[in-house]
């Protein structure tokens, strides 16, 4: 397996990890030469540093804004630090999907409980139906 090259240009300050460095994302060792120095001094390897620099949309104002400049609220819906000072804390969306879920399955049992009840009562009429027909007696002919 060829090594792979020390990664320059990684932004300002970029320079090469120290021999023994821990991602400060994950905690993997990484390599001489291995990871993504930070403005701060920590360092992290491939995955947590794309991870880290993903951005993320506001539900209310559609923004590309980074994660630490966002809040998740209890719809799963970001929502940026400037739409939170203005008083957003969700959008019409996030509770109407969370709501169609609960509805969906209400509706969804109430049918399967309404099957299995019209079935009990067919089997139920069935029976008493054939309670009271007379029943022939065995070799009346003899």
């Amino acid at each position: 397996m060829s090594e792979r090259p020390v990664q320059q240009g990684a932004g300002r300050g970029a320079f090469p990890a120290p021999a023994g460095t821990a991602c400060a994302g994950c905690s993997v060792q990484l390599a001489p030469g291995q990871g993504r120095p930070q403005a701060d001094g920590r360092v992290f390897c491939e995955s947590c540093h794309h991870r880290r620099h993903r951005l993320r949309t506001c539900a209310a104002c559609g923004a590309a804004v980074p994660r630490q400049e966002c809040h998740r609220n209890r719809y799963g819906e970001y929502i940026c630090r400037a739409c939170q000072a203005a008083g957003v804390k969700r959008t019409l969306r996030g509770p109407l999907r969370k709501n169609a879920k609960r509805v969906a399955l209400r509706v969804l049992n109430a049918l399967i409980f309404t099957a299995l009840g019209l079935l009990a009562v067919r089997f139920v009429l069935s029976a008493l139906r054939q309670w009271d027909t007379p029943v022939a007696p065995a070799h009346s002919d003899r």
